[in-house]
């Protein structure tokens, strides 16, 4: 044994170059907790190997770890593969703290041998040395063989980690695959992690896979709602909150209301997030602003509930603006009795005190006490309102409107008298007392306030801007035009001999507020960035409110004004007209009503439901301004559409071989809330000028209808019913929508079932159909206009028996060339029908035809054409004045192949006050592309009345 002790003794001191080697026993080497491998395959040793080994034990027994660890590394790099010595390697690195290196060296043995406690024990060494590459695929194996929510979430962390969260997607997607239990889990998480890694393909497959569900819970709407928001389309994520099943909500319904609420509330889908606001009412966890939003939409539709909420908003937070709202919501609806009881109730609180020291409150207690017929109150009451605020030019004016309204004409002379005895008149005061003079029928007087202002001002720039505008407000375009041409010239010339005056923020106002109607747009917005910082902000952004409002950018007005603290009245009326805010369009009536051009306020009036006032506000006007073409557009279109009238007619009609005469009456009454009742009765005489064509008619026809309307912001819906009687009496039903969700742009729909068809002479005499009618059209020029209606029929004789169906298509564009009349048009037209007819029995149609091969139905055509109109306002509208209309449309019928035709001509005009006569005659030479004409000579009369 000794020479063996020797070598072992002399071993290290060979192998490694030591100048003496230390012959002490080594110090106990750190023991191993166990065996962490399973027994390996037995591995071939050869004599290196074996020397190597036999160092590395004696180096380890003598605590060399150093030389223990070099004899290891020189090993591997001989031995690659062996298992033997990355598990001492390892243990080796273990001991001297090289973490990553154990790690490594484990690893190595892990994927050889699968064993479970090393598997452990690489976790704990990888995750404290930040080896997470290392970690990854054991944490991997785990989820797949134990696919628990926990061990995912350990797995979906460790790849982020590693800086590849993708693979934890993929295998999420396996798992939901082939694991129900955690699928919904699975997919969500896998679709956060592609939203978060912007991978869109695997995102948007994802997505397509869960809303085949059709409804989520929570957690699923908001996942896909999250994808759609990071793409920015923000309706496809607002869609997905509504696809959540309202049961899955729990606790977090407030949190989804909310949501749901705020979104709808942004893209302008006013009816679903008040819905929201009132589900978080329900629950009692409305905001202020879900009170705001429930009042503002639901206001003048469901008055009880509205105050409802308004007296438990205000009662909950006190905030007087609910109270307010309360007290609007019974002055719209005309509660008026309800409405002082209201306001005298809280006489002496806080609250009686805030109401008694606000002007509106005041107007409104007025106008009350004006529908109570309590009129000295009502004017006692516009005297507190200008006691409260005695040099407010707008509260005086109030009072003359009122005056003006209720036709007190001794009061409003008295009021004027009294204001014009002044000494000193206030400057605010001359416009108002303009609209006074003009409502006395004093259109000299009102003028001459006008240029009382040129006069004071030594006619400068603000007087000369007073009167541009006062002649916009007139319609007279050409004065307006000229002025400001002339504003402009002058300051144009004066920047260029001193280019230092744009550093000047009145000049550059001004400059700016008369360049816009000249300055090309792009060249202006420049101009105008470039004195963002020599204005000061209020002017700024005045003027860049004004520059929105004259492009139609609404909203973009409406975020500029957001930022000032005092808006122009007529500024705030636009952004209101255009937001469609009732309760703003209101108050800014009452407030500022005098100094609103007159057709805004016409149009305020419509909006706010106060149909009556926009109707005197039109009419009064006219007499005023004869020659403002658009207020008289306005005055018909309010008539046409909301007052009371009844019509009567008669026509002579040549339809083919067929003679008909016929009498009309109808009528529309005007209910309330926006309802319209409406009627309409028929009586035909029917005479047969060929019976070789036509073999039966029935001698008599008649029908009659009844209908209800009901109209909202943007559109109206009306439904109606009524019974026919010609070859059988039968029952019918018809529906119509229209709506219009942007500016310019409308969508009509129409459903009948049973309702006359008149396709073709067999069809108008024994036949009827169900039929399906789609039409949008966009404004895209204020005078220019496309449109086009899609048509789906099934046709039957009036005993129900099946004729065939239809298919039809009509592309128009129209062009009006001219608003005042004559108003001239022409437009460019294609029409395309497809029918089908089938065979077998026509039902009481055989009774009709002379040959038993004749088609009902017409033959599939396409027809091509234009029409010129002039003065067509007067066939229809009420116009006050005796003119002849004209319109002829030549068209090429393709199925025919030949030229065709068709005009319609007459006379229109008022007979004696508020009515409208026409007597005319039309012509169609081939209706609905078929060989058959039709000729009519026809007269109209409709009376107007409230």
């Amino acid at each position: 044994m000794k020479p063996l002790l020797f070598s072992l003794s002399l071993l290290p001191l060979l192998l490694l170059g030591a100048e003496a080697v230390d012959t002490t026993p080594p110090p106990a080497i750190p023991p191993q907790e166990h065996n962490l491998t399973t027994a390996p395959q037995k591995e071939h040793i050869d004599a290196e190997d074996e020397k190597l080994r036999l160092m590395f034990q004696v180096f380890t027994y003598a605590s060399d770890l150093d030389n223990a660890y070099k004899v290891g590394t020189k090993a591997l790099k001989r031995y690659p593969d062996s298992l033997h010595w990355h598990q001492k390697m390892a243990e080796i690195c273990q001991w001297l703290g090289k973490r990553s290196e154990a790690v490594k060296h484990y690893s190595f043995v892990y994927h050889q041998t699968h064993d479970k406690e090393l598997e452990k024990k690489i976790l704990d060494y990888a995750l404290n040395a930040y080896q997470y590459e290392a970690a990854a695929p054991i944490l991997e194996s785990i989820a797949l063989a134990d696919p628990s929510r926990e061990n995912l979430e350990k797995l979906v962390d460790i790849y982020d980690k590693v800086g590849t969260p993708e693979k934890a997607a993929a295998i999420l997607e396996q798992v939901a695959a082939e694991k129900p239990s955690v699928k919904s889990w699975a997919l969500l998480k896998a679709l956060q992690i592609y939203v978060e890694t912007g991978d869109q393909k695997q995102a948007k497959h994802l997505v397509e896979k869960l809303e085949k569900r059709g409804t989520y819970d929570l957690e699923t709407g908001e996942a896909i709602a999250d994808y759609y928001m990071t793409r920015g389309d923000i309706s496809a994520s607002y869609k997905a909150l509504h696809q959540v099943d309202p049961e899955t909500l729990g606790d977090e319904a407030a949190v989804y209301y909310r949501q749901l609420s705020d979104m709808g509330w942004y893209l302008q889908d006013r009816k679903a997030s008040v819905l929201a606001s009132s589900k978080l009412f329900a629950l009692k966890k409305a905001r202020p602003i879900d009170y705001e939003r429930i009042i503002g939409l639901l206001e003048g539709k469901k008055p009880e509930f509205v105050k409802k909420v308004a007296m438990e908003g205000y009662r909950k937070f006190g905030k007087k603006y609910l109270y307010l709202s309360y007290i609007g919501a019974l002055f719209t609806q005309k509660q008026y009795a309800e409405l002082v009881k209201a306001i005298e109730s809280v006489s002496g609180t806080a609250m009686g005190k805030e109401l008694a020291s606000d002007v509106n409150t005041w107007l409104m207690l007025a106008q009350a006490y004006g529908a109570l017929d309590e009129n000295d109150k009502a004017v006692d009451a516009f005297r507190k309102a200008i006691a409260l605020d005695p040099h407010s030019a707008e509260i005086e004016a109030a009072l003359l409107w009122y005056f003006i309204d209720h036709k007190r004409i001794k009061e409003l002379k008295e009021a004027i008298f009294q204001i014009e005895e002044e000494e000193q008149i206030p400057q605010a005061l001359w416009l108002p007392l303009a609209v006074g003079n003009f409502s006395l029928q004093r259109a000299d007087r009102a003028m001459g306030y006008i240029k009382r202002l040129m006069d004071a001002g030594q006619n400068g720039i603000d007087i000369q801007f007073m009167y541009a505008y006062l002649m916009q407000a007139r319609e007279e375009t050409g004065a307006f035009m000229m002025t400001m041409e002339h504003i402009f010239d002058t300051l144009e010339a004066q920047r260029k001999r001193n280019p230092s005056l744009m550093r000047d923020p009145r000049f550059v106002e001004n400059y700016l507020k008369s360049g816009m109607y000249f300055i090309p747009v792009d060249q202006f917005e420049a101009e105008l960035e470039r004195a963002k910082t020599i204005l000061t902000p209020k002017s700024y952004t005045e003027i860049a409110i004004f520059q929105a409002l004259r492009h139609n950018t609404q909203d973009r007005a409406k975020f500029l004004a957001a930022q000032l603290k005092e808006v122009e009245p007529w500024m705030q009326l636009n952004i209101a007209l255009a937001d469609g805010n009732g309760a703003k369009l209101q108050s800014l009536l009452y407030r500022f009503y005098e100094i609103l051009p007159i057709r805004d306020r016409v149009t305020a009036g419509a909006q706010t439901k106060n149909i009556a006032l926009s109707q005197t506000l039109a009419f009064e006007g006219l007499e005023q301004n004869r020659y403002d073409y658009l207020l008289y557009q306005q005055m018909r279109d309010l008539t046409e559409q909301y007052a009371n009238w009844v019509k009567t007619g008669g026509a002579l009609q040549q339809r083919s071989e067929l003679d008909r005469s016929w009498l009309s009456f109808s009528a529309r009454y005007y209910l309330e809330n926006a309802w319209t009742l409406y009627a309409d009765a028929q009586l035909v005489q029917n005479r047969i000028r060929d019976h070789e064509t036509l073999a039966y008619a029935p001698n008599n026809e008649s029908l009659f209808k009844i209908g209800l309307q009901r109209r909202f912001m943007k559109g109206n819906i009306s439904f109606e019913g009524g019974v026919r009687s010609a070859m059988e009496t039968y029952p019918f039903a018809k529906a119509h929508f229209h709506y219009e969700p942007i500016s310019r742009f409308s969508v009509d729909a129409d459903l009948g079932l049973d309702i006359l068809s008149d396709e073709t002479t067999y069809l108008l005499i024994g036949g009827k159909k169900n039929e399906i009618k789609l039409e949008g059209s966009f404004q895209y020029l204020p005078s220019t206009a496309l449109s086009l209606a899609l048509t789906a029929q099934r046709l039957y004789s009036q005993d129900d028996y099946y004729l065939g169906k239809g298919y039809r298509a009509r592309l128009q564009w129209y062009k009006q060339l001219r608003s005042g009349y004559p108003d001239l048009a022409w437009g460019l037209f294609a029409e395309y029908g497809w029918y089908e007819e089938t065979e077998g029995t026509k039902g009481n149609i055989e009774e009709i035809i002379f040959y038993e091969d004749t088609l009902i139905l017409p033959e599939t055509y396409y027809t091509v054409g234009t029409t010129f109109s002039y003065g067509m306002a007067n066939k229809e509208y009420f116009t006050r004045v005796w003119r002849p209309y004209a319109s002829v449309s030549p068209y090429y019928n393709g199925l025919l192949q030949q030229l065709s035709f068709s005009f319609d001509a007459g006379l229109g005009g008022e007979i004696y006050d508020r009515d409208h006569l026409t007597a005319g005659i039309s012509y169609d030479h081939s209706v609905n592309g078929t060989q058959e004409s039709n000729l009519q000579i026809y007269i109209r009369y409709k009376h107007f009345f409230q």
